[in-house]
């Protein structure tokens, strides 16, 4: 059985791995509106410094 410690650590990783998941999700969710409306990001690499400055104007 694991000490409060331990599980306190299992409670932030599931946390954080639920975040990560949850940004990917929306992410995705922007891609794909953005492409069903036909714009598309010229530049390498999305999500990226360059991509917000894109999403922003």
């Amino acid at each position: 059985m694991p000490d409060k410690a331990h599980e306190t650590v299992r409670a932030l990783i599931r946390a954080r791995q639920s975040a990560v998941e949850d940004l990917r999700r929306r992410r995705q969710a922007i891609s794909s509106m953005m492409l069903r409306h036909g714009w598309v990001f010229a530049g390498k690499k999305t999500w990226g410094a360059l991509h917000g400055h894109w999403l922003r104007a």
